[in-house]
């Protein structure tokens, strides 16, 4: 008995992968995310008000991201 998913995908075939990342909110189109993991770094530039900053910064962390923080604010 096999199982859907050791079935072998036949030439040309695709899978769809999920969303991936962090969540930022939904667009007409689906979820808005945040993607964190490539093979290469991403950096990314928060501007917005600190308590915001703060929920983007320990969401990525959760999320198992290597997050470093650079800000001029002394909090």
């Amino acid at each position: 008995m096999t199982s859907a998913w050791a079935q072998p995908l036949s030439p040309g075939q695709v899978l769809p992968a999920p969303r991936s990342g962090i969540e930022l909110g939904l667009t007409k189109a689906g979820p808005f995310t945040l993607r964190l993991f490539r093979p290469h770094g991403t950096r990314a530039a928060v501007l917005t008000a600190p308590h915001i900053a703060r929920l983007l910064t320990l969401r990525a962390a959760l999320s198992g991201a290597s997050v470093r923080v650079a800000t001029h604010s002394p909090q």
